[in-house]
């Protein structure tokens, strides 16, 4: 199965958990963005991995230095994400960064297992 189709339906999994526990949960407690959060990662990690394969193809020997590289990059982004949304929005920083938080460990360990696949082949 192909990397997009994977974290496609990842995503498509975690937007089911969150409405899901929407309706236990109060909805002071559950992000209002949270639809949006969910297609943000779902994207970032389909086009790291993507930008990963394709520095790699070049000089395979490089692939852990785009790696960490391209993964510092993005954790760089998520936090200036993270920031700039608590500081515009006070009110929802808590369950946004929550939710962020779930997100980002639903998909990193996707990632993570695909890139040894991909290393392994190399």
């Amino acid at each position: 199965m192909r990397y997009p189709l994977k974290a496609a339906i990842a995503g498509i999994l975690a937007l089911g958990a969150g409405f899901a526990l929407r309706l236990w949960l109060p909805p002071e407690i559950f992000p209002v963005h949270f639809p949006w959060l969910t297609g943000v990662f779902v994207l970032s990690s389909i086009g790291l991995h993507w930008a990963v394969e394709k520095a790699s193809e070049e000089n395979p020997r490089r692939f852990a230095t785009y790696y960490m590289g391209l993964t510092a990059i993005k954790m760089m982004v998520y936090l200036t994400i993270i920031a700039i949304y608590s500081f515009l929005n006070r009110d929802q920083a808590i369950p946004f960064t929550l939710a962020f938080m779930a997100l980002y460990l639903i998909f990193t360990p996707i990632e993570v297992i695909e890139f040894l696949k991909a290393d392994r082949k190399q």
